[in-house]
């Protein structure tokens, strides 16, 4: 795949947003499974395109990076086929009888729909509508 290394960047960057705590090198290593140097030169590049990727205080030897909340929403988006496996799993939960669990991954649907934009959404609907009507999921 042409765009692998790019895809890894974003996903480390999404990666850096979540965690609260930051990642270091040994996390960089973990999730994108490459060793010690090519972590620190993703964390290089992920400085470069964000600079405002902070260190993070700890009480640890080990430093931590971290990317600020909101900076990188615009560039997450849902796709149909997420949506679908979302839909799945509840269907299967509701079937092994774990209908709390259901519900609440239910409303993590209905959140993430919320944060939809109309336009996005509309385009989503019909290819979701298909894909859960293919796994004889529609509704």
């Amino acid at each position: 795949m042409r765009y692998e290394k790019a895809d890894k960047l974003l996903q480390l960057a999404m990666d850096m947003q979540a965690a609260h705590t930051g990642l270091s090198l040994g996390d960089i290593q973990e999730k994108c499974r490459v060793g010690r140097r090519t972590a620190q030169r993703m964390r290089d590049a992920i400085f470069r395109v964000f600079p405002c990727a902070v260190e993070v205080k700890t009480d640890e030897r080990t430093k931590r990076w971290r990317i600020p909340n909101s900076v990188m929403d615009p560039l997450i988006a849902f796709s149909a086929d997420e949506l679908a496996d979302l839909e799945t799993a509840i269907s299967l939960l509701k079937r092994e009888n774990l209908d709390d669990k259901a519900v609440n991954l239910g409303v993590l649907v209905t959140k993430i729909r919320a944060l939809l934009k109309p336009e996005v959404a509309r385009r989503i609907d019909p290819d979701l509508d298909a894909l859960l009507e293919a796994e004889g999921l529609a509704m």
